[in-house]
């Protein structure tokens, strides 16, 4: 049932909007969207897809445009090993009290964002994951490198404290940590699935705010302009690995870059140093959607 959306209408069926009300409607929330609304505050767009994703802040924009104020019933059911799943039921009502729309979503620590975690490996002096491995030209082992935070103790290639322990995907031990957060993102879910549907703006957020006619032909020249300086025609694979982890939200430091490509010739580091720093930017990109996805 993990994300799971239902959303119920309840408007009268005898009551009929006229054109003019469906015109002036639609046009002042797109007034709404331009004026009030900021990209990466109240909603969202992920890469490759044209529909923006309505934040839990734009959604409050919206019932705060047409007076709606929200109600919310929860139930939690209780999984094994300390999992839970909730199920958060969101009531829209009007200045007068009137019911104009309900709906639930559901949120659980089954979900792998919050089921799993990532385990690296940490010094056994300072318990830092700062754990590097040494280069064998200057006679390889382990490092706790300073560069990240570390303390800069040294462990041989098989020493047990280091090769021992786990790493990469594993179970999140600490599962009881995640139980108010899925209860805010059961709620949020709830909230602005039924907001959308209340206030009839899904299929406005199947365009961006800059496809709107009054913003664009500033937005489109922005953004050309932004493309040639973010894109260099004919860049390699390298370059564009490079230019992504500089630049926003990620913007690597030099000495994560290098510790990641394993040595100081970025251009010229080998295909499973760009690997690493592939997956160091997958992974930055996945906190990232999560943080806005909780926004």
């Amino acid at each position: 049932m993990s994300k799971e959306l239902m959303i119920q209408s309840t408007g009268s069926l005898s009551t009929w909007a006229t054109e003019q009300n469906l015109v002036e409607r639609v046009s002042h929330v797109q007034k709404i969207m331009g004026a009030v609304m900021r990209k990466d505050e109240h909603y969202g767009v992920i890469q490759g897809c044209k529909k923006p994703s309505l934040y839990k802040a734009g959604a409050e924009i919206l019932c705060m445009t047409f007076g709606l104020f929200p109600r919310f019933d929860f139930k939690i059911e209780h999984l094994q090993n300390g999992h839970r799943e909730v199920i958060s039921t969101c009531t829209l009502y009007n200045a007068s009290g009137a019911i104009v729309g309900s709906g639930t979503g559901s949120c659980s620590t089954m979900e792998s964002k919050y089921r799993w975690r990532n385990a690296e490996r940490v010094c056994p002096s300072c318990g830092k994951s700062t754990i590097i491995k040494g280069k064998e030209e200057y006679g390889g082992g382990f490092i706790c490198f300073v560069k990240k935070g570390g303390c800069g103790e040294k462990f041989e290639n098989s020493a047990p404290s280091i090769v021992n322990q786990v790493v990469g995907k594993v179970e999140n031990e600490d599962i009881a940590d995640q139980w108010n957060t899925i209860l805010k993102m059961s709620q949020k879910r709830s909230f602005v699935g039924t907001t959308l549907v209340a206030t009839a703006t899904s299929d406005m957020f199947t365009q961006d705010v800059e496809d709107l006619p009054q913003y664009a032909v500033q937005e489109k020249k922005q953004a050309t302009q932004s493309t040639t300086a973010q894109e260099p025609p004919n860049e390699t694979t390298q370059q564009a690995t490079l230019r992504i982890a500089k630049s926003d939200p990620y913007n690597l430091s030099d000495e994560l870059i290098t510790d990641k490509l394993g040595t100081q010739d970025w251009i010229n580091a080998s295909p499973s140093g760009y690997k690493a720093l592939q997956s160091e930017i997958k992974r930055l990109k996945a906190l990232h959607d999560n943080k806005a996805e909780e926004a």
